[in-house]
């Protein structure tokens, strides 16, 4: 059965993706920081979507992780605004420790008075009707429009051992059921290495989970795609989600492809952002890097390789089968011809810090990189897992990407080890 499915979107040119790809019935989860940069031009396009999330991304302001930080050493400044919201109401003296050691060392009352903060946030950062400085201006009327997610989500920290598990244990706990008349949803981050240590596996295995959703995020997953080292980490992430499915809905936040493929397993929702996934892959200032989702090998391959070889095909079916099968690609095809295609899909702009995605290629991509996505979980959703190997295993042989297609095949021996471990 498909998934519902979600845009995770963090930018407003994520935004204004979405607004393209309307039709698609795509809900929304909007991170914490685009709702801070971007809440005006938000609260007035959100009436029309048929499922809204803000995600708070608390783990994120951690600033040992490194996502909070700028490139001075200091904090940046979407995260600092966060902060004040999420310590409202502490002393500033207690508020700056606080955002010094992230969510370590505290109390049980105070963890609460987090807890409600990022659930408080959630109900009114898209509300133009209400004032954030309610101190100061006093709690305007709730606006009539529909400004408001549809469920709460609750606060997370990235669990990487078993210190950090209690942590999590403990905000679930400190985090009610339910906040204004909205249901809250529990949010797992799990750094992949915690699903190698034995201990943090019973130790989740014994958490009250309750019955609301829990959405799994698992930043750098990808990354592991080694037959040695992800065999196992694979084989306990399919255990768990049996597990966590047994009891209550599963999400799954950040879905990369081989996490997609986990669907089969109890995964009721999934949501992808338009963005690179690769953490190899990285923009910088000045645009995003010129790099193309390629739906064939299921993954970023660079500009100029995709044309290389898309300018070696001579018909129709065989870009379908180097690149990309979706109807809208194919005739644009049709209408411009293969140089012009690549033209407009691979068109680049040099800057000092390399080749960079022209803005209406970008577009181009982003709409074509959705649009594969939905295709790719239609195709994950009918197919058996045995099935699913044998078909992805197939297109790794077929594809003249070598990284990928290397990529590709590894996962597709993974699946295989992981059906013949299972049975």
């Amino acid at each position: 059965m498909r998934p519902t499915l979600y845009l995770q979107l963090a930018s407003g040119q994520d935004g204004a993706l979405a607004d393209r790809v309307a039709a698609s019935g795509l809900g929304w989860i909007i991170s914490a920081q685009y709702a801070l940069r971007g809440r005006q031009g938000l609260a007035a396009r959100i009436d029309e979507v048929p499922r809204l999330l803000i995600d708070p991304q608390t783990m994120r302001l951690d600033l040992s992780l490194g996502w909070g930080v700028a490139r001075d050493g200091g904090e940046k400044p979407a995260y600092r605004r966060l902060w004040d919201e999420f310590l409202r109401g502490f002393p500033p003296e207690r508020a700056q420790e606080m955002r010094r050691m992230g969510w370590r060392d505290v109390s049980d009352e105070e963890r609460r008075t987090l807890a409600l903060n990022v659930l408080s946030f959630q109900t009114r950062c898209l509300d133009m009707g209400r004032a954030f400085d309610e101190e100061l201006f006093g709690v305007l009327p709730p606006s009539t429009r529909r400004v408001a997610p549809d469920v709460l989500m609750g606060s997370s920290v990235l669990v990487r051992d078993e210190a950090s598990l209690h942590e999590q244990a403990a905000l679930y706990a400190a985090t009610p059921r339910r906040w204004e008349q909205l249901p809250v949803e529990r949010v797992l981050v799990l750094h992949p290495a915690a699903l190698d240590r034995d201990r943090v596996i019973r130790a989740l295995r014994r958490i009250e989970w309750g019955d609301a959703r829990i959405w799994i995020s698992l930043p750098g997953f990808r990354e592991l795609v080694v037959p040695r080292r992800l065999g196992p980490t694979a084989l306990r992430l399919r255990s768990l989600i049996r597990m966590l499915a047994a009891r209550g809905p599963v999400g799954l936040l950040g879905g990369s492809f081989p996490l997609c493929t986990l669907i089969s397993d109890g995964i009721d929702s999934v949501a992808f952002g338009p963005h690179l996934e690769s953490g190899r892959v990285r923009a910088g200032s000045g645009g995003p890097l010129a790099q193309a989702y390629v739906p064939a090998v299921h993954g970023w391959v660079s500009y100029d390789e995709v044309a290389h070889h898309l300018r070696r095909c001579s018909t129709r079916s065989q870009v379908a089968e180097v690149f990309c099968a979706d109807e809208q690609c194919l005739g644009l095809l049709d209408r411009v011809g293969m140089e012009g295609f690549c033209r407009e899909m691979f068109a680049t702009v040099d800057t000092i810090r390399g080749p960079f995605a022209d803005p209406t290629s970008r577009k181009l991509q982003d709409e074509h990189a959705v649009r594969a996505r939905l295709l790719e979980i239609e195709m994950v959703s009918q197919l058996s897992r045995t099935e699913l190997a044998r078909v992805l295993a197939i297109a790794a042989r077929r594809s003249p990407f070598v990284r990928p297609a290397e990529y590709l095949g590894r996962w597709a021996a993974i699946l295989r080890i992981e059906e013949l471990a299972a049975a």
